[in-house]
């Protein structure tokens, strides 16, 4: 029972989701070339339910629900004609997409009578759907023994079409492809270089109104979301250790148009939008050791590292930040020893992950966990034909932390309130089975 001199509040979140995809390939020999055609359904029903109720120590309560049902679908097909010419390989690639996206949302809130009652809710119904084509030209040639150039160049058209409150039809054409080269100077080390000009994809909830009843805040419509376009640049190493393992490092910078952040909206309100420069720099380090040659037999070792920092400057302050909810650092070790000449593992595995503070119009706000997560697992490699492994999660009892400042006006600095809060989420406990039939 809570404390009655409390107030206390109650956050109920559901959903029902269901989904199926199918997808087939087939290829056959075109001339001195391999012709193949794939093609992809993927549809997914999404019914969520979000109710938050507040008991006050006066008795009066106050309550929300937002219901939505969404339906996305995407289709896809492709051909790839792949042959050699002048010394070199090809591929030529045409891809035809359609996607959409239904939302049929409604927002209910508490009367005196304790009952739900329906209130308007601005673009309760919408659809957003987008067709796309691309189509890419490949070039890969060996130059000597140690390098390889590869090429692709091509172009993408889409149409996005929003209906509902807006009954907007826009296009869009963007350049793409890359320049690579592929340098091994020993039969140990692999050096690659990447210059790319990528086009990103746009997220559909992004385009339509919402509404986040346990922290209250409200996305309102944006009909002027545009793709983002990049130009990037990869540079990696890979070193062999033979028998003893590997190591990779993966270096990269972005320059970014039109990347998505948060942005106010003419007319009021504020949702996802289009801010004109960006940029992202980090990179990845990654490296596997094996015991057999130095220490003992069937262990083995993975660490991964990563860092990412970004550059945009905030529509508000005009002061440069990290972009919103950008992926940040993280860490992960890999432990496992398989006992030889027995079926039986174990292992385990300690990461954390953060991100970048979430920035909104009204609010800045952080969530990550107190530490690094730690699971442990027992593996039998053969159960009747089948592996079978044990799982503890959590051990190091790690803690879900939210903290967030809202101001009235961010530009001068006015703060209505500030939270801060802690959720451990305990220990679970998995079995799994698995195999081939």
């Amino acid at each position: 029972m809570g404390d009655p001199n409390e107030n206390a509040r109650v956050l109920d979140s559901s959903e029902d989701e269901h989904n199926y995809e199918i997808g087939t390939d087939y290829e056959f020999s075109l001339g001195a070339g391999r012709l193949k055609f794939m093609g992809l359904h993927r549809f997914e029903s999404s019914p969520t339910v979000d109710r938050t109720t507040t008991t006050f120590v006066n008795g009066l309560v106050e309550g929300t629900a937002f219901t939505r049902q969404a339906d996305e679908a995407e289709s896809i097909i492709r051909a790839e004609l792949s042959f050699p010419a002048l010394n070199s390989q090809w591929r030529w690639s045409l891809e035809a997409t359609d996607n959409y996206l239904d939302l049929d949302s409604q927002l209910d809130r508490l009367d005196a009578q304790g009952v739900f009652i329906p209130v308007d809710l601005p673009d309760a119904e919408a659809r957003v759907e987008e067709t796309r084509t691309e189509s890419t030209l490949n070039v890969s040639k060996r130059l000597n023994e140690q390098l390889t150039f590869q090429a692709t160049v091509g172009a993408e058209y889409s149409k996005i079409k929003q209906t509902g409150s807006s009954n907007v039809t826009r296009d869009f054409v963007r350049p793409k492809g890359f320049l690579a080269l592929n340098y091994r100077p020993t039969n140990d080390l692999f050096l690659s270089a990447k210059l790319e000009r990528a086009v990103g994809q746009l997220r559909f909830f992004d385009f339509i109104a919402s509404l986040d009843v346990n922290q209250e805040r409200e996305n309102v419509t944006n009909v002027n979301l545009v793709p983002p376009q990049s130009w990037d640049l990869t540079l990696e190493a890979q070193q062999s250790l033979g028998k003893s393992g590997n190591l990779t490092l993966s270096l990269f910078y972005e320059d970014v148009e039109d990347i998505v952040d948060r942005i106010p909206i003419k007319g009021g309100g504020q949702a996802p939008g289009n801010i004109d420069k960006a940029s992202t720099y980090g990179g990845f380090f990654d490296a596997t050791f094996l015991s057999d040659e130095f220490l003992w037999k069937g262990g083995r070792a993975d660490i991964s590292l990563g860092y990412i920092n970004s550059k945009v400057k905030d529509p508000i302050l005009g002061n440069t930040r990290k972009i919103s909810d950008e992926f940040y650092k993280s860490y992960e070790l890999r432990l496992r020893q398989d006992f030889n000449n027995t079926p039986w593992a174990i292992g385990a595995v300690v990461d954390y992950e953060e991100e970048a503070p979430s920035v909104r119009i009204d609010e800045v706000s952080f969530n990550n966990r107190s530490r690094g997560t730690l699971y442990f697992y027992v593996e039998h490699k053969d159960v009747m034909g089948l592996t079978v492994k044990a799982f503890a999660w959590n051990l190091l009892g790690a803690e879900n932390r939210f903290r967030r400042t809202v101001y009235s006006d961010r530009l001068a600095n006015e703060v209505l309130f500030s939270e801060h809060r802690s959720r451990n989420f305990g220990y679970s406990y998995t079995l799994v089975i698995e195999g081939a039939f």
